[in-house]
């Protein structure tokens, strides 16, 4: 044990030091006024002042120097790499509709102040206005610097809006564009790090996240950054206008998409206070633009996670009472968990049927890769919303970029929607008939009353039917409907293999998706009938489909749950082998979809 304790201890105690330089800095990192005038004495300056400025703990700290010269310089400390991103970020990178990129990762923070050095002279050399780099060193046994020559000017995060004229504002977008002609992109272009001098020239300072010969969207990600920084100081219209009239239409058109959230880093988010700051600024460039707001946000709205979260709540701890919760504890602890694996692995093959569906609806043929992930996405975008509208906007999206019209893409969704309806209504139909064989109904007597409310019910549709409103609103959309299903229907359905993909893939989504149930029943050891469960599990389905909530949650698991107990299986088995199936072979493909949908986005597929 004493091994095992020195290497523990040693662990131990790397982990705590780490910690601790990483808080208050490494041993010999401190700066102070006589270090830095140390270090430019040796550098070959003659500082007469050096004045601590910008003392901000994780970032780098500042000196105004003054020479015997009389000249006025900076000089930027770097005691640690602080240009790194964060977990945070980058999960919102993963999440953005598009693909943000990664900052620089300098190695050390030498590596950091020869990063900014070289951007600094090569956009100075480009004729950008920047701070010019006289030298860069190192103070001894402490952090690397760099030093710039001081101009006199204000930050244009410190004037006021009526201070920024708009000869300013076309100085800064002439910048900018130098910038991207130089082939730099800076993602920093905050109001604090645009500088006007006395002389009224622009000048950017702080390349440190900036990189050469960046990405072809790089441009317009410095586009939209500099929108959120001028929104923040003279308001969204001037901001607009603007850019509107110096950058060209093509790269602003690029900038909306990173006028989201979860593409933005946090030091343009703080920017703005107001949550629905972003939104106007997006609306008024896309309307300025004459073109539409870029559809990158999630289908998925809080109320649908609203509805979900209360949903689900209810569901999973109410169904349990249903039985002692104990025992239904027991039976899951003891599942045999190579049976549960394969309840996974039905799911996602369910899911592969299902891309044979949306291969057999369309007129042109879809490659198939790419078919099979915009389907898995729809696991996501599918399930969370109400009545699946997810699944069939994402999927209008695939046929459009694909470069399928819109009246062959509705087409073919309506085709897979009418074909779902036929194989899943014929296989329920079937299911009641297994169902009722399992279990003896006896003599069923229907109350009077439910005669009467059912011929009433009946009477007031048909009326509806039969007025102006109903003619306008049920039977002629009704018709185009038919018209463009037919349409569709007859030049698809004519060649032999979209059929048989058609319906194969119905069928066997269906099939692997009840097998899952079968398979979770045989995972906790209860004894039953294959063919009843898959009635069971398709007339679940079937009803599931009937009410609004997404993913059919509550009217799925109840059903489940009462059609396993009345072919004889146990309360306890019921709910467990519910529960565990919904969870492990319909939501769990949620969050590979939610991976999914977001790279389907980054590379423009949908």
């Amino acid at each position: 044990a004493l091994p095992v304790a020195c290497v523990a201890g040693a662990a131990l105690g790397w982990g705590v030091g780490v910690l601790v330089h990483l808080a208050i800095g490494a041993p010999g990192r401190r700066t102070s006024e006589p270090s830095v005038e140390n270090a430019l004495r040796r550098m070959g300056l003659a500082p007469v002042t050096v004045v601590h400025t910008g003392r901000q703990r994780l970032r780098p700290q500042l000196y105004d120097v003054t020479t015997e010269g009389g000249e006025h310089l900076q000089v930027k400390v770097v005691r640690r790499l602080h240009r790194l991103d964060g977990p945070g970020h980058r999960l919102r990178r993963l999440l953005a509709s598009l693909d943000v990129g990664a900052a620089p990762a300098p190695s050390t923070p030498r590596h950091e102040v020869a990063h900014e050095a070289y951007l600094a002279l090569l956009a100075e050399r480009a004729g950008v206005g920047t701070l010019p780099v006289l030298l860069a060193g190192e103070i001894e046994y402490g952090p690397p610097f760099l030093v710039y020559r001081r101009v006199p000017g204000q930050r244009l995060s410190d004037l006021a809006a009526d201070a920024v004229t708009d000869a300013h504002l076309d100085a800064i977008w002439d910048t900018v564009a130098d910038l991207g002609a130089a082939r730099v992109v800076h993602h920093d272009l905050r109001a604090q790090n645009l500088l006007i001098d006395d002389e009224g020239t622009i000048r950017i300072t702080d390349f440190s996240f900036g990189r050469v010969a960046g990405p072809s969207t790089g441009t317009a990600r410095d586009a939209a950054e500099l929108l959120v920084s001028l929104t923040s100081v003279i308001g969204i219209d001037r901001a607009v206008d603007s850019a509107v009239r110096k950058v060209p239409a093509l790269t602003l058109q690029g900038a909306l998409p990173h006028l989201q959230p979860l593409a933005l880093h946090r030091r343009f988010r703080d920017q703005i206070t107001d949550s629905t700051t972003l939104v106007q600024l997006r609306e008024v460039l896309a309307d300025r633009l004459g073109c539409e707001v870029p559809p990158f946000r999630s289908p998925v709205r809080p109320s649908s996670v609203a509805i979900l979260a209360a949903g689900g709540l209810a569901v999973y701890l109410l169904l349990p009472e249903l039985s002692s919760v104990g025992a239904i504890r027991s039976v899951m602890k003891a599942a045999d968990w190579r049976w549960l694996t394969a309840s996974v692995v039905l799911g996602f093959l369910a899911i592969l049927a299902s891309s044979l569906t949306i291969l057999g609806s369309a007129q042109m043929t879809l490659p198939a890769w790419r078919t099979i992930w915009v389907q898995l996405a729809s696991a996501f975008t599918g399930r969370t919303t109400v009545a699946a509208l997810g699944y069939y906007t994402t999927h209008l999206s695939f046929f459009r970029r694909l470069g399928m019209s819109r009246t062959d893409a509705v087409g073919a969704l309506l085709l897979n929607r009418a074909a779902t309806v036929a194989v899943t209504g014929i296989v329920t139909i079937i299911g009641f008939f297994v169902i009722g064989n399992a279990v003896p109904m006896g003599q069923v007597t229907v109350p009077w009353w439910l005669w009467v409310a059912l011929g009433g019910a009946a009477l007031v549709v048909v009326a509806f039917l039969a007025s102006p409103a109903g003619r306008s609103r049920v039977w002629l959309p009704a018709r185009a409907l038919t018209g463009r299903l037919i349409a569709t229907t007859v030049p698809t359905l004519s060649r032999p293999v979209r059929a048989v993909q058609l319906i194969l893939g119905e069928v066997g989504f269906l099939a692997f998706s009840a097998a899952a149930l079968a398979t979770t029943l045989s995972a906790i050891g209860s004894h039953y009938a294959l063919g009843p469960v898959i009635a069971v599990f398709v007339v679940a389905s079937t009803l599931g489909q009937l009410v609004p909530t997404p993913g059919g949650l509550g009217a799925v698991e109840g059903a489940l749950v009462a059609g396993l107990t009345a072919i004889g299986i146990s309360p306890t088995d019921a709910v467990g082998a519910t529960l565990a199936t919904r969870v492990l072979t319909f939501w769990l493909p949620v969050l590979p979809g939610i991976v999914a949908f977001r790279l389907l986005q980054h590379h423009d597929i949908i």
